[in-house]
């Protein structure tokens, strides 16, 4: 008979940078000139998806830019956005670098 275990995780911190902290204040502020009920949705939707991200952050794909690849950058949509972040293996850190419209090119803006 065999024994059930627990699967241990690792959890990264998940941390934002000054500018997607402030790209998500800026969407938000957007959307709020429609509703406030959108915004205050969007946020939860976006804040609730980049601290998934505490957990198994390498299910992201990389994207699919060549140098930024390099560099490590991932990516999650969110609704109409599309978060990109980092992770610092050596520290467990899930560093989330830009919030931006899923139609924008990220290339020229990362």
């Amino acid at each position: 008979m065999r024994k059930r275990g627990r699967v241990c995780m690792e959890t990264y911190e998940v941390v934002f940078s000054d500018e997607a902290r402030a790209d998500l204040f800026d969407i938000v502020d957007y959307l709020n000139n429609f509703s406030i009920h959108i915004g205050v949705k969007y946020f939860d939707d976006i804040q609730e998806t980049v601290f998934s991200l505490a957990f198994m952050p390498q299910r992201r794909p990389f994207v699919r830019d060549g140098v930024l690849r390099k560099k490590g950058y991932r990516w999650v949509s969110v609704r109409n956005y599309t978060v990109f972040f980092v992770i610092d293996e050596t520290n467990k850190i899930v560093d989330v670098r830009a919030i931006m419209y899923s139609g924008r090119e990220y290339t020229a803006i990362l």
